[in-house]
């Protein structure tokens, strides 16, 4: 696989820097990620992303800390390290519970038994983690499709 060099902040055009500067601030990440920086060759991919992320993670009735983990259980099934890498770090970030985290990513059952999600998981939350895992998954990465 063919490797995209990432556009750094400082290399960036002042509108993809904005686009990052937005990213970190909207996910409280330290940093834009290196798939976003990837995308900064093209500031219509770049905000196209960040626009979806918006609406994926932030956006939306469930809380991100749930999103984060069904992303989490999503990316260990299909494979993808870097994915699930990211997606745990973000639960860490989250402040969900490591013991909650191991299962997810190595024993969903339990994990959806125990209703895992967060200290105060919902019946909703739960329902959702158990509506991803039995989601099709096409066993790629679709940040590397």
């Amino acid at each position: 696989m063919q490797n995209i060099p990432i556009v750094e902040e400082a290399d960036a055009s002042k509108d993809v820097a904005a686009v990052y500067a937005d990213f970190q601030r909207r996910m409280g990440f330290p940093h834009a990620p290196n798939f976003i920086k990837t995308q900064g060759h093209s500031l219509a991919v770049t905000r196209g992303t960040w626009a979806l992320v918006q609406n994926v993670l932030v956006g939306g009735a469930l809380p991100r800390t749930v999103k984060e983990m069904m992303f989490a259980a999503i990316s260990h099934e299909r494979q993808c390290a870097y994915c699930e890498a990211a997606h745990l770090a973000c639960c860490r970030m989250l402040g969900v519970d490591p013991a909650a985290l191991a299962l997810l990513v190595t024993d969903l059952p339990t994990c959806r038994r125990r209703r895992c999600a967060t200290s105060s998981s919902s019946g909703s939350s739960a329902r959702a983690i158990r509506a991803a895992s039995r989601a099709p998954t096409s066993r790629r990465c679709v940040a590397t499709a």
